[in-house]
């Protein structure tokens, strides 16, 4: 079964918006491998074994599971369990300015009508793979099924 929300993110290109995970030297097939296998387990609403593949991620590629290369998954993660305001609560703990696309999602998720607002401010002003993950977003928004709480 696959997840509505990835539904969501991918619909609106949200995971665009992640930059590639570089792989370090002598890696790049584990890394790539691995990477595969968690989006896979992601598709397939298998959430403890995304993350797992997510956590083996990022020790293989000596990030922090708070890099940005990284981060969409763990919220992806958690809202696909149910936990979207859990997810909102890490990305504020973050900062502000970081993540806003993933806002948008969690957002969304919660049924919170800000997102909207916050999805039409950054299709004007944030850069571009993030904006037009949002440009997507509002234009199907219509389309995409409710989030869960």
């Amino acid at each position: 079964m696959q997840s509505p929300m990835l539904d969501v993110a991918w619909a609106a290109g949200v995971t665009d918006v992640a930059t590639p995970v570089p792989a370090p030297p002598g890696r790049r097939e584990t890394v790539v491998a691995t990477a595969s296998a968690m989006m896979e387990a992601l598709r397939a609403d298998d959430l403890d074994l995304a993350e797992r593949e997510l956590g083996t991620l990022a020790e293989l590629t000596d990030r922090p599971l708070d890099h940005p290369d990284l981060a969409i998954f763990s919220v992806l993660i958690a809202i696909q369990r149910g936990q979207a305001r859990a997810a909102l609560q890490y990305l504020n703990e973050l900062g502000e300015d970081r993540y806003p696309e993933l806002r948008v999602l969690c957002l969304y998720s919660l049924q919170d009508p800000y997102w909207e607002g916050l999805a039409r401010e950054l299709a004007e002003s944030a850069p571009a793979p993030a904006r037009a993950a949002m440009e997507k977003m509002l234009a199907c928004r219509a389309a995409i099924p409710a989030g869960r709480k």
